[in-house]
């Protein structure tokens, strides 16, 4: 299954990693903390992509985008039975605006998973590239 003639392992684990933080994300897992009156908290949960959390955080909505950027073009290499770095970069960037996000409103579990899954998926992508490479010279 790895080398030139087929999609290794490692790249069929980073694409299914990054759907299912896409997926974790389309899911109410992005807590929102209110205030409504001194002494008292309000916590509710939202998608990634709820146009609430576009106002209230910022960033959430620009995570998701990159994580289903990150998924699509991962999920296309697999189909055309080559790793590439896009992946990697997509992930990248969705961790970046991540920590950018966390750092504005905190970090909870619940939104840490996806993250934590993101970067587990440019990793694995990584290594499927560097192993395309040492099995297929003329991929280089």
């Amino acid at each position: 299954m790895a080398g030139s003639t087929g999609v290794s392992r490692t790249q069929w684990a980073s694409v299914v990693l990054s759907t299912i933080a896409v997926a974790w994300m389309f899911a109410p897992t992005f807590p929102m903390v209110w205030m409504p009156s001194p002494g008292a908290t309000l916590i509710t949960w939202h998608s990634w992509a709820d146009p609430l959390t576009l106002g209230h955080a910022v960033f959430s909505p620009l995570v998701l985008l990159a994580a289903i950027i990150a998924a699509v073009v991962g999920w296309f290499g697999v189909f055309r039975r080559r790793a590439t770095l896009a992946p990697v970069a997509c992930c990248a960037v969705a961790v970046g605006l991540a920590v950018l996000l966390f750092v504005m409103v905190g970090v909870h579990v619940m939104s840490i998973v996806p993250i934590l899954l993101l970067v587990l998926s440019g990793a694995l992508q990584w290594r499927a590239v560097s192993q395309s490479r040492r099995t297929d010279p003329a991929r280089g």
